[in-house]
């Protein structure tokens, strides 16, 4: 069951913004090598924010409308950016942690981005 199913909208909304800002406040506090700290902060922020999971979700409230019928590509686009794009970022943080060179992390990258198996 989702949080706004269980509790409310406005619950939910809340405890997603205290999860996500948490997640700053941790890579922050916790990561003691600047560089590394920077690199995870901007990749984090670009994931989860307006050009990612964000825009993702904005898309998604838009395309469920009562009444309304998506397109496949209009669905691969709320896919890519409200999920695919938090799994490349899960792969990039492991990676700048990891010490991975910049063709590594760019292949990482890559890989988390790709959301066929969404279609199949």
């Amino acid at each position: 069951m989702t949080s706004h199913k269980k509790f409310d909208e406005a619950t939910a909304i809340l405890t997603g913004d205290a999860l996500l800002t948490l997640a700053f406040e941790l890579l922050a506090k916790k990561i003691n090598k600047p560089d590394t700290a920077i690199g995870l902060v901007t990749e984090l922020a670009e994931a989860a924010g307006p050009a990612g999971m964000v825009a993702g979700q904005m898309a998604d409230m838009k395309a469920t409308s009562p009444g309304k019928i998506i397109s496949g590509k209009i669905l691969k686009n709320i896919h890519t950016n409200k999920t695919a794009k938090m799994f490349r970022c899960a792969a990039a943080l492991g990676a700048i942690c990891g010490g991975a060179t910049k063709i590594q992390l760019s292949q990482l990258k890559e890989y988390g981005l790709k959301s066929d198996w969404v279609f199949r």
